[in-house]
C-alpha cells in the first residue's frame, strides 16, 4: 500500500516551465517530483506558494493545492493538520515538521562569507531576522538533505544540525549528450551567467577579463537573464573597455545550444550551494572554471576534469591567471584540453536523478 506524502515547494509553474528555468533549484525540484512519482511508493499531494491549480502537470500526482497568500506557512500547517500524512517533504521551504531539501546556503553563512569583517558585521545585523527565522523553521529531528558536502557543513555548523541526520544527494543533469571533441580554434570563448548581484560573481569575471593582456585571444558570452536590468553591467563593460571581448545575451530558452558556442564555462560565485550549470556544461563536453567556494568544486579535480581558482584571497588575480592558464591549454596544448573535456563529460555521465531521488526516499522512509 502506498504511503501518503505531502510535498511542499515554492512554485510548481517554475519547476515545470516551458520558457526556461530561472534557477537550478527549480530543475532539482522538478526532478525530485518525477523521481517520487517513478518510485511508486507514495500517494503524493503537492502544496505550493505560487502556481495554477491544474492536476495534469505531472502524471501520478494525487492533488495540487496553491496558497496564494502572505500567510503560506500558517495556511499550510492548518491544512496539513487535517490530513494524516506518513511523510512531509519540503524543497527549499524550511519547515520545522518536515524533511527539508536544501538548495542554498544559510543566511548566517552568507553573512560570514563576504568582502570584509566590517561587512560581515553589517550583514549579520541586516540578516538578523532571516537568521532567526531559519533557526526557528528548520527541522532538528527529521532528516535533512543537501546538494553538496559544503552545504551540509554550512547547516551543521551554523544551524547546529545533527550531522548524522544530514544526507548529501548530488543533482544530475537532464540530458547528457554524447561526447564531442572540442574544436581547435585560434581563439578561446568563455561562458557565464551574470546577475544575482555580487554573489554570483559576474562583476568579478569582468574585472578579471580587464586584466588580460591585450594580445590574448579570449572572449566571453555572458548571459544576463534580466537583460533589461543590465544597465550597470553594460556600463561596467564599457568603462573596463571590454566591448570587443564581451557579448551580452538574454535568458536562453535552450542552454544546450548555448553550451555549443563556448569552450569553457566559468562559475565565479561567492556562495553557490552546488552549481548545476557546471554539470550541464560537462554534459555538453565543456569543462568549467569554478571558484573554491562553490559546492560543485567537490566534483572537480584541478587540471584533470576541470579547473578551480582560489576565491578567498586575491580573487581577481587568481581568476585572471586561471583563465590565461586554461586558454593557453586550449590554444597551444589542445590534445590535453580534449582529455580534460572528456573527463569533465564523465562527471555528468556518473550522475543520475534516480540516485539523487533514492538518497532522499531511502533516508526519509528509514526514519
Amino acid at each position: 500500500m502506498r504511503k501518503k506524502l505531502a510535498l511542499i515547494l515554492i512554485s510548481l509553474d517554475e519547476c515545470f516551465t516551458k520558457k526556461g528555468f530561472s534557477g537550478g533549484g527549480h530543475k532539482v525540484t522538478k526532478n525530485l517530483v518525477e523521481q517520487l512519482v517513478k518510485s511508486e511508493k507514495f500517494e503524493i499531494d503537492i502544496y505550493c506558494k505560487k502556481g495554477t491549480t491544474w492536476n495534469n502537470t505531472v502524471s501520478g500526482i494525487n492533488s495540487i493545492t496553491v496558497f496564494n497568500s502572505k500567510h503560506f506557512k500558517k495556511d499550510l500547517e492548518a491544512c496539513l493538520e487535517q490530513k494524516a500524512y506518513d511523510y512531509i517533504l519540503s524543497s527549499d521551504v524550511l519547515l520545522p515538521f518536515a524533511n527539508n531539501l536544501l538548495h542554498s546556503n544559510s543566511s548566517r553563512y552568507k553573512s560570514k562569507k563576504c568582502k570584509s569583517p566590517l561587512m560581515s558585521k553589517v550583514l549579520r545585523i541586516y540578516n538578523h531576522r532571516k537568521i532567526r527565522n531559519q533557526e526557528k523553521n528548520i527541522s532538528y529531528d527529521k532528516s535533512t538533505f543537501t546538494v553538496s558536502e559544503s552545504l551540509k557543513e554550512d547547516y551543521v555548523e551554523n544551524l547546529k544540525l545533527n550531522p548524522d541526520k544530514v544526507f548529501v544527494t548530488i543533482p544530475a543533469t537532464d540530458d547528457v549528450q554524447a561526447f564531442v571533441e572540442p574544436e581547435k580554434k585560434d581563439y578561446f570563448t568563455l561562458g557565464a551567467i551574470a546577475g544575482g548581484g555580487l554573489n554570483k560573481g559576474g562583476y568579478l569575471l569582468l574585472y578579471a577579463m580587464s586584466k588580460l593582456p591585450k594580445s590574448s585571444k579570449i572572449k566571453a558570452r555572458i548571459i544576463f537573464p534580466k537583460i533589461k536590468k543590465a544597465g550597470f553591467f553594460k556600463l561596467l563593460i564599457k568603462l573596463l573597455k571590454l566591448e570587443d571581448r564581451i557579448e551580452l545575451l538574454p535568458k536562453q530558452a535552450d542552454m544546450n545550444e548555448y553550451y555549443k558556442t563556448i569552450d569553457c564555462y566559468v562559475l565565479p560565485s561567492l556562495n553557490e550551494a552546488f552549481g548545476l550549470v557546471v554539470t550541464e556544461a560537462a554534459a555538453n563536453s565543456k569543462p568549467s572554471i569554478v571558484s573554491s567556494t562553490t559546492g560543485v568544486r567537490e566534483l572537480i579535480k584541478d587540471n584533470k576534469n576541470g579547473f578551480i581558482f582560489k576565491r578567498e584571497i586575491d580573487k581577481i588575480e587568481n581568476l585572471t591567471n586561471k583563465i590565461i592558464e586554461v586558454s593557453d591549454l586550449f590554444l597551444y596544448n589542445h590534445e590535453e584540453y580534449v582529455n580534460i573535456a572528456k573527463c569533465a563529460h564523465e562527471i555528468a555521465e556518473s550522475l543520475s536523478w534516480k540516485q539523487f531521488g533514492d538518497v532522499i526516499i531511502e533516508n526519509m522512509v528509514a526514519e
